[in-house]
């Protein structure tokens, strides 16, 4: 997922509803996920912003930025790939828990207001590295995101020292174990 996101930001294009739905995932054979519906995408050079009072987005996964209705790029597109990697990599639980008719306030609040819980609370054996740079995903602050590439290079590296320690390691498309 990360690495379609950074692909399409190398090219000029922000997808802008980066969520769990819009990943697709092969039912056997190599597992390469893609990223689907582009239908809100734009290039990243285009300055129309988001119409006053709509939002940008599927709201659990949209920026602060494009909750407060302001215009939204890559950095949005970061957010959303961080909180669809949280839901992937806690078993489904989301960055901002919220329910109910005052969800989007609520939503808005507690980005505002509170980091997302830690990964260790539903996923324990996430890498260190991975959870730290996917909170700074989720920052309030937009240049406080890392790029796409950043964090496809920390997802590679982790799991390279997965790899390593379970005796196999990867090279290209293949894995060989010792």
């Amino acid at each position: 997922v990360s690495r379609c996101v950074w692909h399409a930001h190398r090219y000029g294009v922000l997808h802008r509803d980066v969520k769990p739905a819009n990943v697709l995932l092969p039912r056997s054979g190599r597992p390469a996920a893609k990223v689907s519906d582009f239908g809100m995408a734009r290039l990243a050079d285009v300055t129309a912003g988001t119409p006053p009072g709509s939002i940008m987005g599927t709201p659990r996964f949209a920026s602060p930025e494009a909750l407060a209705g302001e215009t939204t790029g890559p950095p949005h597109d970061v957010y959303g790939l961080a909180a669809t990697l949280y839901v992937l990599l806690t078993g489904g639980r989301v960055p901002y828990p919220v329910a109910g008719e005052t969800s989007l306030a609520q939503l808005r609040r507690l980005q505002a207001t509170s980091p997302p819980a830690p990964f260790r609370l539903d996923a324990p054996d996430v890498d260190a590295v991975v959870e730290s740079v996917l909170l700074e995903g989720l920052a309030g602050n937009p240049e406080a995101r890392p790029s796409p590439g950043r964090i496809v290079r920390t997802l590679e590296r982790a799991q390279a020292r997965l790899l390593a320690s379970a005796g196999t390691y990867a090279r290209g498309d293949v894995s060989v174990s010792r």
